[in-house]
């Protein structure tokens, strides 16, 4: 079987945290490679003049999830991917950026309030899904967009070397 398991899994401290920090989105259709090492991402290509966009998120709004799905009778497996972010803006240039973000395939790197960071959308992209926004009705009521990205893939999302992170929001050359 080439399916062996290779480890075990043991309790540690409580100090892992929950939430997203921020994402970077990259347009599917730009990223030319990904290069990963035993599970982890430690390069993505994008096309010339190309690079990522980072979106930072307030604190406890924003979320990523997996959730693996088999079907024991017909013997597959897939990863359910669901990222939701938040923008409290309603300002024309993010009305503009979502607009565009709705009619692409996005890879998004996840980074996560415990440090580290994931890919999510690897070879499909996520799209997104049914998003809302609006004034609120009081004063503190958000004032902006709740945005849900979904997508299928064949494995959970690879974490990424935080090293690579700087360099993907520069433009390619």
């Amino acid at each position: 079987m080439s399916c062996d398991l290779t480890a075990g899994y043991s309790l540690g401290c409580r100090d892992s945290q929950g939430g997203v920090h921020y994402v970077i989105a990259l347009q599917l259709e730009h990223v030319e490679t990904i290069t990963k090492t035993s599970g982890e991402v430690t390069g993505i290509t994008v096309a010339n003049g190309e690079r990522g966009w980072k979106f930072e998120q307030e604190e406890e709004v924003a979320m990523f999830e997996e959730n693996p799905i088999g079907n024991r009778e017909n013997g597959t497996y897939r990863v359910e991917e669901n990222l939701s972010i938040v923008l409290n803006d309603g300002s024309k240039e993010t009305r503009n950026f979502i607009n565009l973000l709705a009619k692409n395939r996005i890879v998004f790197v996840v980074a996560k309030n415990d440090g580290t960071f994931v890919l999510a959308g690897e070879t499909r992209g996520l799209m997104m899904a049914d998003g809302s926004g609006g004034s609120g009705t009081s004063k503190e009521d958000r004032s902006g967009f709740t945005l849900p990205f979904t997508g299928t893939e064949k494995e959970l999302a690879p974490t990424v070397d935080p090293t690579i992170i700087a360099g993907l929001l520069v433009p390619a050359s």
